[in-house]
């Protein structure tokens, strides 16, 4: 019985975990908007300055701000969640010039997972 009530009341810990969320602001400031990454994890914060790096060669910041956001791919109009992160970057990663290496791409990937985990909330800066 011992045993029963540990395993209900570890699953009910774990369920509670994975349920909490961070909160992420978004910073609009005129024409730009882009994540406050301040309250990231330091793993996180390196991956996002990856995600600068890699990522703006092709593309704004601003696209997957509004990815994460809304969970739409605002061109492609494809869905932006979990379950598509890793083909959205495996794709990117293949791409001729990306200078991207499988380890970029993982960071990026689980960077992506992280916000996606997150309580988005858009702060404006005046």
């Amino acid at each position: 019985m011992k045993k029963m009530w540990f395993a209900f009341i570890f699953a009910l810990c774990v369920s509670g975990m994975s349920m909490a969320h961070a909160d992420v602001k978004i910073i609009v400031h005129g024409d730009t908007v882009t994540f406050d990454t301040s309250g990231f994890p330091p793993s996180m914060q390196k991956a996002y300055e990856l995600m600068l790096v890699k990522c703006n060669q092709c593309h704004t910041i601003e696209r997957i701000v509004a990815s994460v956001q809304t969970g739409v791919c605002p061109l492609s109009k494809t869905t932006f969640s979990k379950e598509t992160t890793k083909s959205l970057v495996t794709r990117m990663y293949l791409k001729d010039g990306s200078n991207m290496t499988r380890e970029d791409a993982r960071s990026i990937i689980l960077l992506l997972n992280y916000l996606l985990d997150q309580k988005v909330t858009v702060v404006e800066k005046k």
